[in-house]
């Protein structure tokens, strides 16, 4: 099963991103409130995909999509904000977000992104096994 992590720093907000995951049939492993607590929880619960909101007190989305990313340059991050503006689209894609979601949620959006993350996540996963089977042949 697909580990999500929540960040978001509305309870009501992360509450409803949780019931909406876990209908989809994916598992919400961790949440935080803010990006701090996302770092530390992003590294003992080791998601799969980290919904992350932009707007958040203290670190903000962008800082910690940049520090999740330094942890595992592969992390697969959809951002999550009310702000659903061109320029805040291209920062998030930019700092390297999969993908973004705009308040107020449409789970339908939010199936398809998790389901596409999901996807990739499957043909990632023979790839680095075949990477680490080569590496056992030539030691």
């Amino acid at each position: 099963m697909v580990r999500v992590l929540v960040v978001d720093d509305s309870q009501t907000s992360r509450k409803i991103l949780i019931n909406y995951i876990g209908k989809m049939g994916f598992a919400v492993v961790a949440e935080a409130a803010n990006g701090l607590e996302a770092i530390k929880k992003y590294r003992t619960a080791k998601p799969d995909i980290t919904l992350l909101d932009i707007v958040m007190p203290g670190m903000d989305g962008l800082a910690t999509l940049k520090k999740l990313r330094e942890i595992n340059s592969d992390a697969k991050v959809i951002m999550v904000s009310a702000m659903d503006d061109e320029l805040s689209i291209k920062k998030a894609i930019q700092a390297g977000a999969k993908s973004f979601l705009a308040k107020p949620y449409d789970p339908q959006k939010l199936m398809a992104m998790l389901t596409h993350i999901r996807t990739e996540l499957r043909h990632e996963a023979p790839a680095k096994s075949r990477g680490s089977v080569r590496k056992l042949k030539t030691q």
